[in-house]
């Protein structure tokens, strides 16, 4: 079944009010589609902050991984839309790195799409 939800529709595509409107209807937030994607992965993806915002604030699981092991913030990455993913998502830092002074050092999630794919060291 094909599942497609208004909050997904209005979240990709940035409708603010509408997404306003169906939270206050009560919306499920965390409602995954076909391929297990939220309206959150979708606002991540297209890089709606506002929306983002209104999404956690009601609920939303930032941590939900989609068929393809990807979350709302791999998503995000994969946009180019840090100010969404680190500031909104994770408080203001880099989700997977730690820094030390001047140092950064990248620290990887283990899912499964990381060990499918080799990255360059």
């Amino acid at each position: 079944m094909f599942v497609l939800a208004a909050l997904h529709m209005a979240a990709a595509n940035g409708l603010d009010d509408m997404v306003a409107e169906l939270l206050r209807a009560g919306a499920d937030v965390n409602l995954t589609n076909e391929s297990g994607n939220t309206p959150l992965h979708w606002a991540c993806l297209n890089s709606k902050d506002t929306i983002v915002r209104a999404l956690m604030v009601a609920g939303a699981d930032p941590s939900k991984c989609n068929q393809f092991d990807r979350t709302p913030v791999d998503e995000a990455l994969s946009a180019g839309a840090q100010k969404v993913s680190f500031q909104t998502l994770c408080g203001g830092s880099h989700p997977f790195s730690t820094s030390t002074g001047a140092h950064t050092t990248n620290v990887t999630r283990p899912s499964t799409y990381e060990t499918a794919h080799t990255r360059p060291q």
